[in-house]
């Protein structure tokens, strides 16, 4: 039986009481349903957790009521629409007895609800250990609740009422400050049996009774969170139930953990707002984060790209300048090696390259510390980072990735092998963390944060990592921010709230690089991951179709300019290429990969002011940068020709290549003067196509217009090749 369809006859998302955004309340939907005879039955409801912490459900049955602690389950990343590392899903099923379920009407009530003690444990918690005010703009997108798949009422095996209660009891990472850590004890009553009143814990011989009594409970759950004393190795356990056969247990030791907490805004050079606003906005948060380092000492802040620093220093005061330099080299501030976030299946080798300039002009200019790279909101990198990476002398990547948008069945994989060794198509290795999304903190958490959705939330995730196989006792939490959004909305203060009531998991504020710092003694004995993920993401480049096709050319244009610029200095050192103009051109061609391309809400508004704006802006970008490589080609082709004596009007036919080959060239010439494919005619002006054969490496040939052929070096002014007018060693040199 089909008690409820999602979206229709209950809310397709519910809240619970740790959503800001829904009032911070307990939530309910009554349900009235109709049997035609009394039989037993299941209570089977589907739900995602895909909003920060899972909230408890209350169901109740015709005034009966039982407590549900949801068991969220993750067994991959197929489902995408989960956000964060603790995001699941919940099958939940209830036996119902027949004498529950009389012929007639009936009405079922599922409330989303909190039992804070059994998520904190007997701990003390400050009064005001809630975060600051809700974003209002991010709605439930950072809150807590839950996302109804099913509801229904299903034929029971007949075994329900006849069962009593069960027990579970198992260690958690949770260690008060008063000292020992937190043992969890699980009593699950079935619908129809007696409630219990208490249990019988014994741990290394040491007896302790819970009591279970809860007022109005009839069935459903009852979890304990409790002290023991801190365990060095597995410790037998005994639970029994009131006057129940005891249950045997092993608790296990829990690592005392450091999460890593990072504050970290995304940076989209557009998407949320107008490029020039985006990049002010990014300036302010360092003057916000400068703020924040005078009156906190635990606070720390990572950059999410060069350009933000460039951008600072080009539009603030030498003091303030002064300031953010001084917070980087100190290691409060850390700074990604990389320009801004682009799409690695789109930049080219070279692109990859120029991204890291800016950061190494910081590392050079200013000293500071330039010591790994992170690419922010892209699901996928290609396999060739590594060994870039490499060759650009940075150790350390942090891929964080959105794996709520481009994420597969396997994501987790990497994920929960972090940190590894991400080895490169050469054989190169970089310490790698992989994390599936940014905004961690608010996903698992929610918005603002409290201790107890803290409690919920670092348990289930620190659960992933308590493995033989893990190493590390260090753990990232990435972002307590979303995209371009202002540093003063975030909240970093959690860790303070935090461990004012723990002492593990100690909550650190920290940056990237800080964290890669703590897990950096384990490289040798990390495991090594190979390959990549595919290209997610790089399709969208086709938002910008015309863009995308000049910024191809102007991939292929610019080393031709430079490479040809290069090589007449070699020739003649009164020359010298165009560095600024050249560097210029390469930072607007950045933007040709850079994984924004137009406003976030170009799909509900397409004829909005700013879908065309950011658009054009990106054009303009990379239109400047191809026009610069053609005018700089030019350049460096007169340039050549003034170095080359010719019997006459001539062509020259460059290679930008390390191997010799055939090259193809359009041309506008005057009737008759070449040979070759006539693509237009413009009253007697003619464009031609011709191949010009096996022009050497670096180097060029010519073709005298008025001749069928082409002349090598040393030929140009009417020498036979290899006679007095050749250039000696072969060489392309006039």
């Amino acid at each position: 039986m089909i008690l409820a369809t999602p979206g229709v006859d209950v809310p397709a998302f519910q809240p619970g009481p740790l959503d800001a955004a829904a009032g911070w309340r307990d939530h309910r939907v009554e349900l009235p349903f109709a049997v035609d005879e009394a039989a037993g039955r299941v209570l089977r409801l589907e739900f995602d957790a895909g909003h920060g912490p899972c909230p408890d459900l209350l169901v109740e049955l015709d005034g009966r009521s039982g407590l549900f602690h949801p068991a969220v389950v993750r067994e991959d990343r197929a489902e995408v629409y989960r956000h964060g590392p603790i995001a699941g899903s919940v099958v939940l099923e209830v036996p119902l007895p027949a004498e529950w379920l009389a012929p007639g009407e009936h009405l079922l009530a599922l409330t989303t609800t909190l039992d804070a003690a059994a998520a904190t444990g007997p701990v003390d918690v400050p009064a005001d250990a809630r975060g600051g005010r809700h974003r209002e703009q991010f709605g439930h997108h950072f809150g807590s609740g839950i996302t109804w798949r099913s509801l229904r009422l299903e034929p029971s095996d007949g075994t329900a009422g006849t069962a009593g209660p069960s027990a579970r009891l198992r260690g958690t990472p949770l260690y008060p400050l008063a000292g020992g850590q937190l043992a969890e004890l699980t009593v699950d009553v079935p619908a129809g049996a007696s409630w219990p009143s208490a249990a019988t814990v014994v741990i290394g011989g040491e007896t302790r009774t819970i009591e279970l009594g809860r007022e109005g409970r009839d069935f459903g759950q009852v979890r304990v969170r409790f002290p023991v004393p801190e365990l060095a190795e597995p410790a037998p356990a005994t639970v029994a139930v009131d006057d129940g056969t005891a249950a045997a247990f092993t608790l296990q030791p829990q690592r005392k953990w450091t999460v890593h907490l990072i504050p970290h805004v995304h940076l989209d050079v557009g998407y949320t707002d107008v490029q020039g606003k985006v990049l002010e906005l990014h300036s302010r948060n360092l003057d916000r984060a400068l703020d924040v380092l005078d009156r906190d000492d635990a606070f720390a802040f990572s950059v999410d790209g060069s350009l933000v620093v460039g951008q600072y220093l080009a539009t603030r005061s030498e003091k303030r300048a002064q300031r953010v330099l001084d917070a980087l080299r100190s290691g409060r501030l850390s700074v990604n090696a990389f320009h801004s976030l682009f799409l690695s299946g789109v930049a080219s080798l070279e692109e990859v390259y120029r991204a890291a300039y800016l950061a190494a002009r910081l590392r050079d200019d200013y000293g500071v510390p330039v010591g790994y790279a992170n690419l922010t909101d892209v699901p996928s990198y290609s396999a060739a980072v590594p060994s870039m990476l490499t060759a650009l002398g940075i150790d350390a990547f942090v891929g964080i990735e959105n794996h709520h948008r481009g994420g597969n069945a396997d994501s987790d994989l990497q994920h929960l092998a972090s940190p590894v060794q991400w080895e490169g198509v050469d054989g190169s290795r970089v310490l790698t963390h992989f994390s599936d999304t940014y905004s961690q903190l608010r996903f698992m958490a929610g918005d603002p944060q409290t201790v107890a959705g803290g409690a919920h939330a670092l348990v289930r995730l620190l659960d992933r990592y308590e493995r033989p196989d893990y190493l590390p006792h260090d753990l990232a939490v990435i972002g307590t921010h979303a995209d371009n959004e202002d540093l003063a909305d975030g909240d970093a203060a959690f860790a303070a709230r935090w461990n004012a009531v723990y002492a593990w998991p100690r909550v650190a504020v920290s940056t990237m690089a800080g964290y890669l710092d703590a897990v950096r003694p384990l490289a040798d004995r990390l495991p090594v991951w190979h390959g990549d993920g595919g290209s997610y993401w790089e399709d969208g480049v086709g938002t910008g179709a015309v863009v995308i096709a000049e910024h191809r050319r102007a991939q292929v244009a610019l080393p031709t300019a430079e490479a040809l610029a290069a090589l007449v200095a070699r020739a003649d050192d009164t020359y010298r290429p165009h560095r600024a103009a050249l560097d210029a051109a390469w930072d607007g061609v950045l933007y040709g990969s850079e994984h924004t391309w137009t406003w976030s809400h170009a799909n509900a508004h397409p004829h909005g002011e700013q879908v065309g704006d950011q658009l054009d802006w990106k054009r303009h970008q990379v239109h400047t940068g191809f026009r610069t490589a053609v005018d700089e080609t030019r350049r460096a082709l007169s340039q050549l020709g003034e170095l080359v004596t010719t019997a006459g009007p001539t062509v020259l036919a460059y290679n930008p290549l390390a191997w010799a080959r055939d090259v193809e060239i359009e041309v506008e010439a005057p009737a008759g003067t070449l040979d070759g494919e006539v693509l237009a005619d413009c009253n007697g002006l003619l464009r031609y196509r011709i191949t010009v054969p096996d022009v050497p490496p670096f180097g060029y040939r010519t073709v005298p217009l008025g001749a069928a052929r082409t002349l090598a070096p040393g030929e140009e002014d009417g020498s036979a090749a290899g006679g007095p007018a050749a250039a000696g060693d072969g060489g392309w040199a006039p």
